[in-house]
């Protein structure tokens, strides 16, 4: 599972599940499964897609960059997402339960109570094909929280999931 952090709202093992599972949902489609990869070590990651018969590994990683005072120097960064390895992209449909849907907006709300105004917020995401270690893509994507607990998450997700869409439509 991957790590998360941000503040003290979401810390522990399972935190960053809320960004795996928004991902997830906004990948899904007619034309598109995305599968959850559990393994964590390289290897294991890739051996995983390999079984599911994944055609793209996403991996993100989400951070908060707090500002120091009136100086605006970068301090406390703390990684909210360290890996989100998933994502089959196949001809298949997808299903995502509305339960998991309630309960992710539920859990990134959550998530993003933890962010705090004047922080800068940073997606990195990279997607591969299956059995290559070369990106497809590869992007960095920020936002600025204006005030406490504004979610700047979920919009940063779907330019990642639209940016994801784009490249797997182009591959077809």
């Amino acid at each position: 599972m991957p790590k998360a952090q941000i503040g003290q709202s979401a810390q522990g093992p399972s935190a960053g599940e809320p960004v795996r599972v928004m991902l997830a949902q906004y990948l899904a489609g007619p034309s598109v499964e995305t599968l959850s990869i559990v393994a964590l070590l390289p290897d294991q990651i890739e051996a995983e897609a390999k079984s599911k018969q994944c055609d793209f590994l996403v991996y993100s990683s989400l951070s908060q960059k707090k500002q120091a005072g009136g100086m605006g120097f970068l301090k406390n960064a703390s990684s909210l997402v360290n890996m989100i390895p998933m994502v089959a992209m196949t001809n298949s449909v997808s299903a995502i339960a509305t339960s998991s849907a309630s309960a992710a907006a539920s859990q990134a709300a959550s998530l993003s109570s933890g962010i705090k105004a004047k922080s800068d917020v940073v997606l990195e995401y990279h997607m591969n094909a299956a059995g290559s270690t070369s990106p497809v893509l590869n992007s960095t994507l920020d936002a600025k929280a204006t005030v406490d607990g504004e979610d700047v998450i979920t919009p940063l997700v779907e330019k990642e999931a639209t940016a994801i869409m784009a490249e797997v439509s182009k591959r077809r």
